[in-house]
């Protein structure tokens, strides 16, 4: 009920949702052992880093202004 409550509210849980999404589809790439792009994604604190670009990948609060945003809504 906890998380139907917190979709209605449009909340996300990062722990819940986002990170096993991360888990399954990037860290082959963007892991502890490979880091594509000078960017890693097996810890939090890597994910909040900049990777390659220098751009910053989260900016909490603002997915408009963060990377790792703009890449995976990209359609190509």
């Amino acid at each position: 009920m906890v998380a139907l409550a917190s979709a209605v509210r449009g909340e996300v849980s990062f722990v819940r949702e986002l990170a096993p999404l991360l888990v399954k589809r990037c860290t082959s790439c963007h892991g502890e052992r490979k880091d594509s792009g000078n960017f890693r994604l097996h810890t939090f604190e890597q994910l909040m880093r900049s990777g390659g670009s220098g751009l910053a990948s989260v900016v909490p609060g603002q997915p408009e202004n963060s990377e790792l945003f703009t890449l995976l809504a990209a359609k190509d």
